[in-house]
């Protein structure tokens, strides 16, 4: 609402307006910006500790993912007379990512460039191929640097570097660390490399949409978080009931946290889901519960309810050769046979 009155009061439909009245309007537009970003982070940061947060993972074009973002990101970059360059190398894979997590980890990480760059300068979104079949987005400025000893403390909540003690720019420490954990659920993760008076580049990686890479990835991301940790694979079907895969996928990511991992099956009617549990009860009875609630709600009556099979459940670290001889392709398969 302020945004809105503060847009129509400077394009002067309610009266003439002075330059100098125009500038205090952007700085009402600018801080109104502010403060819906920070309730943005908070909002996210409360989900993730509730464990609320739910997650659409599917195939994107990095191309499609930055320019869904790329008109806020300039006029934040334009608010601050910074100027917004775009390098992204050809041919780069499609990634399989939650969209809306991916632009909030982008923006967070241009927001925080913006912040720290000198007017006039210039920040840089890239994007390039990885080793394991990921890609690296990159955000690059030419701030004044992090001293290494403070680099590795950024990305914990409430944290800021010594720069943000020593510019004018403040904030509540919450856009990086909500940047690591929403990087972390598109399996990915967060770094920085930085020098001091030469600015400093923050990065997040995606895995390509290949069975194998994102199988590589969740596990990688599995044993950082618990190195002896258990993980469990169920295939989810519908059985002889007709089933459309956009509503199966709704129904079985209503039931599971943000870090478990789905991926549809090669029959076109069921889902594997692969978590960091071995309590597949609990899952079963929540999938079964929930299709039943649905049912109530209105939805058709099905035939049969969910079918929900254990494949099996390893420590994480020895779980890659087991799971992708369910979850890879065809080809995968015979190779792990």
């Amino acid at each position: 609402m302020i945004k809105e009155f503060a847009s129509i009061l400077s394009d002067g439909i309610g009266g003439p307006v002075t330059d100098k009245q125009q500038e205090f309007l952007a700085f009402v537009s600018d801080a109104t910006r502010d403060l819906t970003h920070l309730v943005d982070d908070f909002l996210d940061s409360s989900k993730l500790r509730a464990r609320t947060l739910r997650v659409d993972r599917r195939a994107w074009s990095i191309d499609e993912l930055i320019d869904s973002a790329w008109p806020m990101l300039e006029a934040r970059a334009r608010s601050k007379r910074i100027r917004l360059e775009r390098s992204v190398a050809p041919g780069l894979p499609r990634v399989f990512v939650d969209a809306d997590k991916f632009r909030r980890t982008l923006v967070n990480l241009v927001v925080n460039a913006v912040k720290f760059s000198p007017q006039g300068e210039a920040v840089t979104v890239s994007a390039e191929p990885e080793a394991r079949g990921r890609v690296r987005l990159g955000v690059t400025d030419r701030g004044p640097g992090i001293p290494e000893a403070q680099a590795r403390e950024l990305f914990q909540r409430f944290q800021q570097g010594s720069q943000g003690r020593q510019t004018s720019a403040k904030g509540f420490g919450l856009g990086l660390s909500i940047a690591k954990e929403l990087s972390a659920i598109n399996l990915g993760e967060v770094s920085v490399r930085s020098a001091l008076g030469e600015g400093s580049v923050f990065s997040f990686t995606a895995s390509a949409d290949d069975r194998r890479s994102i199988l590589s990835c969740f596990l990688d991301r599995t044993v950082e978080r618990a190195p002896q940790g258990a993980v469990a694979l169920l295939r989810v079907d519908r059985g002889p009931a007709p089933v459309q895969m956009d509503s199966l996928r709704a129904l079985v990511a209503s039931v599971c946290h943000a870090t478990d991992l789905q991926i549809d099956g090669h029959n076109g009617r069921s889902i594997y889901v692969l978590g960091e549990t071995l309590e597949v009860d609990r899952w079963r009875d929540r999938l079964i519960h929930e299709d039943y609630e649905r049912q109530g709600e209105g939805e058709a009556p099905h035939p049969a309810p969910l079918q929900v099979e254990l494949l099996g459940s390893w420590v994480a670290p020895d779980a890659y050769e087991p799971i992708a001889s369910f979850v890879a392709g065809p080809e995968e398969k015979k190779r792990c046979a």
